[in-house]
């Protein structure tokens, strides 16, 4: 845990202090994955390019909010269009499902945990406990498609909803599954809106252990600390919808959350979500399928 921290620590002031280190040259990008048709032909050219910062911005946004039209040959890349043909099937873009269908698929679904035949739980983040049907001692228990009561569990929005940006519909903003997580409904609310940071100096004693509140050595104010475990998807979350909404990141916040998407990697169980995600509103996390994008932007 101290060695976790030292090493985070040093990777956040290296990136603070010392910006010259970051190149802007136009350097070709090798992608960790495979190719998926999503991101269109022209993504993947571009990132051979060397394309990045604004302009990769620019591009990623332009993917996550356009129409695709998919390709007629099996593996072949989408079309990133203004208006799909009318004539071809295939054409699909972002949705909405609600905020309503948001918490049903995250509860009831995408963080739902089969413990026996009869006995579901819920993977919240904050604590990384699996919440079982006792800790709902009034209301819906958890299991497939329901929604169990917000006083146990919540829905954390990881961009909070009070900086949601004004250009984009905020219902879209508010169920985009993306940036949303259940989270204890106590530690929901100690967060509230408050950025993302190391902290050094608790001031609250939570529920738990793993995650932090207080101040943290490189900045004035109160920030959430999330646990371990859930940094890396925090980094990704935000990387995201800075990206999707045309958003900025707060500097001192965006460093320590590009350390964080070093130091908790994608593991299979964040791949798999970004999958679910994306047959259920129709797009993707590019900062799931390809962390390493983060290093190509200096400033989000």
């Amino acid at each position: 845990m101290k060695a976790f921290a030292r090493q985070l620590l040093a990777l956040t002031l290296v990136a603070f202090f010392v910006p010259a280190l970051v190149s802007t040259s136009a350097q070709a990008l090798t992608l960790s994955n495979e190719k998926i048709p999503y991101y269109g032909d022209l993504f993947y050219q571009d990132v051979n390019k060397g394309v990045r910062d604004a302009d990769l911005i620019e591009e990623l946004r332009e993917v996550l909010t356009s129409k695709h039209q998919r390709s007629a040959t099996t593996g072949g890349f989408d079309r990133i269009v203004k208006n799909c043909d009318s004539a071809a099937k295939g054409c699909y873009e972002q949705i909405s499902i609600g905020y309503k269908g948001a918490r049903k698929a995250l509860l009831g679904n995408l963080n739902l945990v089969q413990i026996t035949a009869k006995q579901y739980g819920i993977r919240e983040v904050y604590c990384q406990e699996t919440m079982t049907g006792d800790q709902f001692p009034d209301g819906d228990k958890p299991g497939p498609n329901i929604t169990p009561s917000d006083k146990y569990i919540n829905i954390e929005h990881t961009w909070p909803q009070s900086r949601f940006s004004s250009k984009f519909d905020k219902n879209i903003q508010k169920a985009d599954l993306h940036h949303l997580f259940p989270t204890d409904s106590k530690l929901n609310s100690v967060r509230g809106n408050f950025k993302f940071a190391v902290v050094d100096k608790t001031e609250k004693a939570l529920r738990c252990g793993l995650s932090k509140f207080g101040r943290s050595n490189l900045q004035g104010g109160h920030f959430f600390e999330p646990p371990d475990a859930h940094k890396g998807n925090v980094a990704r979350a935000l990387f995201y919808f800075s990206v999707r909404y045309n958003i900025k990141i707060d500097p001192i916040e965006e460093n320590f959350l590009k350390a964080w998407n070093k130091a908790d990697p994608v593991d299979q169980e964040e791949s798999g979500r970004n999958e679910a995600i994306m047959k259920i509103q129709g797009n993707r996390n590019p900062f799931v399928d390809f962390p390493e994008l983060a290093d190509s932007i200096g400033d989000f």
